[in-house]
């Protein structure tokens, strides 16, 4: 329970306090694909020895946490890829446990789905959040080796992790989507209007991709309409699916893991008490503060290292710590890179990846004086040898100049 105060002005001036209780245990805060890991770039952090690009991410996550402990609210839903890789060090496990428990003091029932990068891929292995269900800890549900119901007084989650063909003994991606289908169609029959409805999966939708040919379950949009709220994880941008019926969709990933991803980040905050005209239960986007990831093209097709360098300098001098930098540069030949490299660092960006180049042509322009005995064959002369061509192809582009010449004459 949240109190706030509202100050109101009375008729005589003066200022009366209204104390007015929230409600936030019926609160809801959805977030996903933490993608917890030792990445490589940013260096050790002096202060904690870590390495800065795993503390972006562990950063991003405790963020939402203590807003989650700030707020009070109800519940806290992880929709899967906990962590980057199926089997994460001590020390990504150890600081994962730190917020849950966190959730755990606070009394916040959090329920946490298995995605893909959670699943070992064996039929009857654990998966990377086995463990906290063996630990039993209060309030913390899982649901990683089989779909899983979790009823509450006021709500009801459905979970459905990521599963593989090979889990459920399926031989193709076909017959799993039927199950899918199956599993999400029978759902709603059971819904009596008691009580609100999650769904908490990690799979893609129909529109993920974006005509990519990915061999991979996608859940119907007209088989999850039904629910009061849709969580869903393995998407990195936050979508929303309103428009095709659905309340929810993905909250995306909590921090910018590449220049792909370069994007504003998000949780969803979802109120059941309260509804839209609709009856659709509210919810909004919560911004999570991230790093600047800094994308610059430079044409340098007419420039020289020098001006480069001067352009980078006139631009961005004072303006690169701490961000993550790509340098795009197009060119008509590779140059030492080590200028801009020392620049960079001079700047003290958190990392940069290394130059992309983009190398075009020259372009091959005749330049002839005005001569009025030139002849057209002359003409092309000159053009062959400007452009180097080899010797023993000037006579058979010659002779074919010839025979377009000699066609056109005929006419």
């Amino acid at each position: 329970m949240i109190l706030t105060i509202e100050i109101i002005e009375d008729d005589m001036a003066k200022f009366k306090i209204l104390k007015k209780k929230v409600d936030t245990s019926k609160w809801i805060i959805h977030t996903s694909d933490l993608g917890l890991k030792n990445w490589s770039w940013g260096g050790i952090c002096k202060k904690t020895g870590l390495n800065k690009g795993f503390l972006d991410a562990y950063n991003a996550f405790e963020f939402i946490v203590d807003q989650a402990v700030k707020w009070k609210v109800g519940y806290f839903i992880i929709a899967g890829d906990i962590n980057e890789e199926r089997n994460p060090e001590a020390l990504l496990i150890e600081k994962f446990c730190v917020q849950i428990q966190k959730l755990v003091s606070a009394g916040i029932k959090t329920i946490i789905v298995a995605g893909n990068h959670d699943l070992d891929g064996s039929i009857g292995s654990s998966t990377s959040i086995s463990y906290l269900k063996a630990l039993k800890l209060e309030n913390v549900y899982i649901s990683d080796l089989s779909d899983d119901t979790f009823d509450f007084e006021d709500v009801t989650f459905h979970c459905l992790p990521y599963f593989t063909k090979h889990q459920l003994g399926f031989d193709s991606i076909k017959d799993l989507q039927s199950y899918v289908n199956n599993w999400l169609s029978t759902k709603p029959q059971g819904f009596d209007g008691t009580k609100k409805n999650i769904f908490i999966s990690h799979y893609a939708v129909d529109t993920s991709f974006h005509g990519n040919e990915i061999d991979e379950v996608r859940l119907p949009f007209d088989l999850m309409v039904d629910f009061d709220y849709v969580a869903l994880g393995h998407i990195h941008q936050w979508e929303d699916y309103s428009s095709y019926g659905v309340n929810g969709g993905f909250c995306g990933s909590p921090y910018i893991k590449n220049f792909g991803e370069n994007v504003d980040k998000y949780f969803n905050l979802v109120k059941l008490d309260k509804v839209d005209e609709e009856g659709a239960v509210l919810y909004n986007s919560i911004e999570i503060p991230s790093r600047s990831f800094m994308d610059i093209e430079l044409d340098a097709t007419e420039s020289d290292l020098s001006e480069v360098l001067a352009t980078l300098k006139d631009n961005f001098d004072g303006k690169l710590e701490d961000t993550m930098v790509k340098v795009r540069l197009r060119t008509h030949q590779r140059f030492n890179p080590k200028p801009i490299y020392d620049f960079l660092r001079e700047q003290k960006v958190f990392h940069y990846l290394p130059i992309h180049w983009n190398i075009v042509q020259a372009d091959r322009k005749l330049r002839v004086s005005i001569d009025d005995t030139l002849s057209d064959l002359d003409v092309v002369k000159n053009y062959v040898n400007s452009c180097n061509i080899e010797n023993n192809w000037l006579p058979k582009i010659i002779d074919i100049h010839k025979e377009i010449e000699d066609e056109i004459k005929k006419d």
